[in-house]
């Protein structure tokens, strides 16, 4: 986060930055303040035409300012330590009282100190009894104005970390509801397929034994796969695996095809997004796919690529088009109904909200087609 205003301690950086850096800009903005109040009162007495060595103004300036830095270490603690405490934040007038005695005391001893140094000789600070009662005015405006960065600045800091914590709790909520859904899509697919299986025991051993060999292969790799989003190489490799089972099964009747855009292969996407698709095609494209007679083929095909000729450039549009049946009109049905595609669409609205769509329209040839919307994304930013 960056850091806004004025910082005289770690604590005050609502950015949380590292306390070297705090001491920095606490150095830097107490002496940038010494020096414009030396420059004033140096051109006043320029103006009137005393003359006066520079040095004079220079150290009673800075070491002001630098003891009020220094105090304000400790008003801050006092300030947040007395923050809500009802009656209790009366002690800020002893707190006040001292704040000014400390710092009248600090420029006595430190210019007292400097002045020899300089060259100026002793250092007269008039009687202190009454030094302590005319400062006492500047130091309650500035011990006011410390309390009140305090305050603001971590009132800022506590907006920011609880938006913060929104932020998170959001995003955890979002995977909650993510993970639920793609819960509920294995248990589903993996019925599907035990189902498949079962229906080819009896009539061919050897290639239900291969289904199950490679069913067992697509288990280990999606219990081994993080859940939430994946790249597109490896959600391809995963249904690849799938289909290699309904193959298996179907053998010349089913036809899986895949082009894929390679500028999108490592953009990422919710795991296990094609394969509920895939299998919807399957399923229902088969009662009657295009073509001569019966055992005419199920051609399914697979493509993604990136939409880079309209407004969405940084968009990836995934479609899966078969030659089966179509739609006949029951889009709403199927997007309400389908545990495939009504699950698919809840799972971009949650992942992505209005960014994702789905789309479902009839194939060139006369099939069904469904088409995801997604922006671009390559790394684990959402």
């Amino acid at each position: 986060m960056t850091r806004a205003g004025l910082q005289w301690s770690p604590g005050w950086s609502p950015g949380g930055s590292s306390r070297s850096r705090a001491l920095l800009t606490g150095v830097v903005f107490w002496t940038a303040l010494g020096l414009l109040s030396f420059s004033y009162r140096q051109l006043d007495t320029v103006v009137r035409g005393h003359a006066e060595p520079f040095q004079i103004r220079l150290i009673e300036e800075l070491t002001g300012t630098w003891g009020a830095g220094l105090l304000a270490l400790v008003v801050a603690r006092v300030v947040r330590g007395l923050r809500g405490r009802g009656l209790l934040r009366l002690w800020h007038v002893p707190a006040l009282l001292l704040y000014s005695a400390a710092h009248t005391s600090w420029n006595w001893l430190t210019r007292s100190l400097l002045f020899p140094l300089a060259g100026l000789g002793a250092y007269d600070y008039g009687t202190m009894s009454w030094r302590y009662l005319m400062e006492l005015g500047n130091d309650i405006l500035g011990y006011g104005v410390i309390a009140l960065a305090v305050t603001y600045f971590d009132q800022q800091r506590e907006k920011q970390q609880q938006a913060l914590r929104l932020l998170t709790l959001e995003a955890e909520i979002s995977q909650a509801r993510m993970a639920s859904l793609e819960a509920r899509l294995q248990p589903h697919f993996l019925f599907n397929a035990l189902n498949t299986i079962s229906g080819v025991m009896y009539e061919d051993v050897a290639v239900a034994d291969r289904m199950l060999h490679r069913l067992s292969r697509l288990l280990r790799r999606t219990l081994d796969q993080p859940t939430g989003l994946v790249t597109l190489r490896e959600e391809i490799e995963t249904l690849s695996l799938w289909t290699s089972i309904m193959t298996a099964r179907f053998g010349d009747r089913l036809q899986v095809t895949h082009a894929i855009d390679d500028a999108v292969l490592e953009a990422r996407v919710p795991s296990l997004l094609l394969q509920p698709l895939v299998e919807n095609a399957v399923q229902h494209g088969l009662r009657g796919a295009a073509g001569d007679g019966d055992d005419a083929a199920l051609r399914v095909q697979v493509t993604a690529r990136r939409m880079g000729n309209t407004p969405q450039a940084d968009d990836v549009l995934l479609c899966v088009t078969d030659n089966g049946v179509g739609w006949q009109g029951r889009e709403t049905e199927a997007l309400e109904s389908g545990v495939g595609l009504s699950t698919t669409r809840r799972r971009l609205h949650t992942q992505y909200g209005a960014a994702a769509t789905l789309t479902l329209a009839a194939a060139p040839d006369g099939g069904a087609q469904v088409c995801l919307r997604l922006p671009l994304v390559t790394s684990d930013a959402h």
